[in-house]
């Protein structure tokens, strides 16, 4: 996979699962995992969520 910032795919490696706190959260995220751009320090989760589901879970889910 490619980092979504610099596009280098050799640098990117994983780094964690994602923490799944809440029961929510795993409706939404599933089974993400975090990933960090070793060039240019980006970490970002994968795979990520659909806006739709993003939207609705800061809309409903998020701090309520």
């Amino acid at each position: 996979m490619n980092c979504l910032i610099c596009n280098k795919n050799e640098a990117v490696k994983f780094l964690d699962d994602y923490k799944l706190e809440m029961k929510e959260d795993k409706d939404y995220f599933k089974n993400a995992k975090i990933y960090r751009c070793n060039d240019c320090d980006f970490a970002f989760v994968h795979p990520m969520p659909t806006n739709d589901a993003l939207d609705y879970f800061y809309k409903h889910v998020y701090r309520s």
